[in-house]
């Protein structure tokens, strides 16, 4: 087998471990059958594949879904008829973000009070239902969205400002669903799987303060260009931790990095080659990584395959430009490789 077959079998098992099939069904196996008429929330790229899962573990306890919202890349096809399909924008806010948020209030507004919630997030969720809060225009919060996606902020300090700045973030979705039973299944694609962060944490408390923000603000020169009514709304208060509305949340984070990362190396040592999972998550900016990456590999000692995770950033410039931060990686490292070899 070639180092490139391998090194493929490896991703394909990282990709298939996190996949919502491959996780979802155990997590809600540890629940009781239900004994309260259940509606399900799926936001994200992964949103019908989780809303779907939901709806099989109902079924196998011989109920259906009451009701409920998918907001994924497109409408696609319900999972259940009692469930609405409906596109958000990606990565970037517009008018079919609005148009979901708008439809999750009028579900909201449908919930009976003994409901029990079961609400899952994947990635993209943040800009899928994100609809500007009071006082901040949409076009100035798909302003502020483009700036942090230039910044090079991590995705924890891009998070901190979304989630006050949009309708449902920073915990205000667990508020408007209180005090219903709200179990929450995660998909995590951010560093240290935090709920808060995770989707701008729509049903999790927040961990940041004003003074930590204005820092963070002032450090970063393409956060100048904020919206002034985007920097008023960063005022606002968000639900504290001590809400009631908290209590009756369940968080559960069924895949992450780590899920991906541990698959990808049984599978090398299953083929017979010794692979090591690098503890120390990859953070920074993606090119520098790229570098650090080959020095690493350059390392005297036995042939091993190496396995990192984490998630880079990048600071992007005025102009336009294709890929992302792993692809930026990639290339950084190819041409330090190219670079040793040919000196």
């Amino acid at each position: 087998m070639t180092d490139a077959a391998i090194l493929r079998r490896c991703f394909d098992a990282a990709v298939a471990a996190s996949l919502p099939a491959n996780v979802l069904p155990q997590a809600l196996s540890a629940l009781p059958a239900p004994d309260a008429p259940c509606w399900i929330l799926s936001v994200g790229k992964a949103a019908p594949q989780m809303a779907r899962c939901v709806v099989e573990w109902l079924h196998g306890h011989g109920q259906e879904p009451s009701g409920g919202l998918v907001v994924g890349l497109d409408a696609g096809n319900s999972p259940h008829r009692a469930l609405r399909s409906i596109a958000g924008n990606h990565p970037l806010p517009g008018a079919a973000s609005t148009r979901a948020a708008d439809a999750l209030g009028e579900l909201l507004a449908e919930l009976p009070s003994d409901a029990e919630v079961h609400v899952t997030l994947s990635g993209g969720a943040s800009a899928m239902i994100a609809a500007p809060r009071p006082g901040i225009s949409h076009v100035d919060l798909a302003v502020t969205f483009d700036l942090l996606l230039r910044s090079g902020l991590d995705i924890h300090q891009m998070n901190a400002i979304r989630k006050r700045v949009t309708r449902w973030g920073g915990g205000r979705l667990a508020v408007a669903l209180a005090p219903r039973t709200i179990h929450l299944w995660l998909i995590s694609d951010v560093s240290g799987d935090d709920p808060a962060t995770i989707g701008s944490g729509p049903c999790s408390p927040d961990g940041w303060d004003r003074e930590l923000l204005n820092e963070l603000i002032a450090d970063s020169a393409a956060l100048k260009a904020i919206p002034r009514s985007v920097l008023d709304a960063l005022d606002d208060d968000l639900p504290a931790a001590a809400d009631p509305a908290f209590a009756t949340v369940t968080a559960n984070v069924v895949a992450s990095n780590r899920t991906a990362l541990e698959a990808a190396c049984r599978t090398a040592n299953v083929l017979g080659y010794p692979a090591r999972l690098i503890e120390t998550p990859l953070h920074g900016e993606a090119a520098a990584m790229g570098a650090r990456i080959v020095a690493a590999s350059r390392v005297d000692g036995p042939r091993e395959i190496l396995i990192w995770g984490g998630e880079t950033t990048v600071r992007v410039g005025e102009g336009s430009g294709r890929g992302g931060r792993s692809q930026e990686l990639a290339l950084a490292a190819a041409a330090e490789l190219s670079a040793i070899r040919s000196g």
